[in-house]
């Protein structure tokens, strides 16, 4: 079940990223406006067309997050470390 907050899938993000950039960079929008409209917040408007300006259009797409396919914490650095950890604990 989905929340009702969802801004749905990642397509849909980086539509409302792009347009929303466009709106105030390209037809002059109210940045209270454009958020008021894709139901985002001010601050990540601003934020979206500082990063468009820095970096290219390009960097309002989709990017993947988290660990890469076949890494978790349990078998990534964080397990390495959490071991170490406890060998050392043990013998103080």
């Amino acid at each position: 079940m989905s929340k009702s907050c969802s801004r749905g899938d990642q397509k849909t993000q980086e539509y409302i990223r792009k347009q929303s950039v466009k709106a105030v960079v390209d037809q002059k929008q109210k940045v209270v406006d454009v958020a008021a409209t894709f139901g985002v917040a001010v601050n990540t408007v601003y934020r979206w067309v500082k990063q468009s300006k820095d970096s290219g259009k390009a960097s309002l797409k989709n990017q993947n997050r988290g660990c890469p396919k076949g890494v978790s914490s349990r078998n990534g650095k964080y397990r390495t470390l959490s071991s170490s950890f406890l060998f050392l604990n043990r013998e103080a």
